[in-house]
Formats: structure tokens, sequence, C-alpha cells
């Protein structure tokens, strides 16, 4: 599996750092993961000065305490605060592509102005972005018709793998990948223990579900992304409603 979401900690300690994603990298190694871009927070890059330093120095490091596993730059850009980024913009894109990691308003609803606004940052960056792990926005939860709306102004979806093992998040991933509304799994956001790493457990719960050729294909866009090639999607069935249920 290539994991196109990596979250890390940049604090100010780079020992900690280090550390930190030395273990995490470990155990994603042991799940299968080859290739990992790693997506700190941009409130550190834009409050940091020696940011681009720091993170060469803990990439090296943990290259070379971890073999068999690729690091690559990466970040999460915030759409929210996209106005106060200042300079070379390349510098947020998945080193080697023209894909970013965006996340989004995590609102209850979503109205038409926001698409408007995602599509801006489309136009003004040229960038192609990769909306971080769709199943922890509630404005999707309580409306999923609403994904259909980030795939026609160009987006990718991305979903966490080890949620499907989660009660609270399945079920939405679950009518989503079902509903070929999903483009790439990815790792969940943080871990508090490594030992929540699932990533093995997870994909075997969603090839018995869905089949093994329709998971491996949600995987292989990951590699196309990496080598910043288009992935090929699916017709996007749209949900139904029923009351206040969407099937």
């Amino acid at each position: 599996m290539i994991d196109l979401n990596t979250h890390i900690k940049m604090t100010d300690c780079l020992e900690s750092d280090i550390n930190y994603l030395t273990n995490i990298a470990g155990e994603l190694k042991q799940q299968g993961v080859t290739d990992c871009v790693l997506t700190p927070s941009t409130n550190y890059f834009l409050i940091n000065e020696e940011f681009d330093q720091k993170y060469e120095k803990l990439i090296n490091s943990v290259s070379t305490k971890v073999n068999g596993i690729n690091f690559r730059k990466g970040t999460v850009l915030k759409l929210s605060t996209f106005n106060e980024y200042e300079g070379d913009l390349d510098k947020y894109l998945i080193t080697g592509t023209n894909y970013v990691n965006l996340e989004l308003s995590y609102r209850q609803k979503w109205k038409e102005k926001y698409f408007s606004k995602i599509e801006d940052f489309i136009a003004i960056s040229n960038f192609i972005p990769i909306i971080t792990t769709i199943e922890s926005y509630p404005a999707i939860h309580n409306n999923p018709n609403l994904v259909q709306n980030l795939i026609n102004s160009e987006c990718i979806i991305s979903a966490s793998i080890e949620f499907v093992l989660s009660k609270k998040n399945r079920k939405l991933i679950f009518k989503l990948i079902n509903h070929d509304l999903i483009d790439v799994l990815v790792t969940s956001y943080s871990y508090e223990n490594f030992s929540e790493v699932k990533i093995k457990k997870a994909i075997k719960v969603l090839e018995k579900k869905f089949g093994e050729d329709k998971i491996q294909n949600l995987l292989n866009n990951s590699l196309k992304i990496l080598n910043n090639n288009e992935i090929e999607r699916n017709y996007h069935k749209p949900f139904k409603k029923f009351l206040w249920f969407y099937l």
C-alpha cells in the first residue's frame, strides 16, 4: 500500500519527531506500506522559518533507521487559511506531483458558496486537491451526495482505511465505496498507540465486502498519483433520499 497522507507531528523537538516517525513508519511497514507521503500541518510551515531544513533532517534520519519504506514530502493544506500562504505554493504539493492534500471545513453544512471557494482555490493554485479523509466531515455525514459536488470540482476523494473498523465511520465509508465515490485509501490521521495500525485487517474486510479487484483498484490509484498520473474513475451512482435517510 502507498499512503498519501501519513500524518506526522512536527514540534520544536527534532529528536521527539524522529522517534515518533520511526515508530509509526516501522508499524506501517509491517502492515504492508511501501511509500509514505508525510503530511505535517501547514500551521507549522507558517510559523517556523527553518521548517524546510528540519523536514529534510527528519526524513534523512528516519530513512536510515527504517529500511524498505520510502518517504516523500507533503503537507495538509487548510482551505480556510489559504489566503495566509505566501511565496512559492509548490512546496505544499506532494513532491514530484501536482497533487496536494486539502483539508476542508468541519461545519455541519457546506453551501453552494463553499464549493465556489474550492473551485477558486483550484483555479488560483492549479493544484489537484486530494480531500483528506472524507468520512471525518460532518457535512458529508449529513448529505453524502456532496461528495459528487467535490468530484465535479475535480477533487480526488480519500478515505481512511482503518476507519472501516470503526463503528462511527464504517457505515458511511461502505456507502461511499459502494457508490464509487472513493478514489484512494489513506491511513488514519493520527495514532495514540502504534498498535492501532490495522491496515491488513481493514483491507481484508473491504475485499470481502466489495471484492478484491475493486479494492486493489483503489490502492493502485495511489501509485498513479505518486507518479503524477491521472486516475481512472467509475460512474458515480447518486444517493437516493428516503425520508431523512440516504440509500
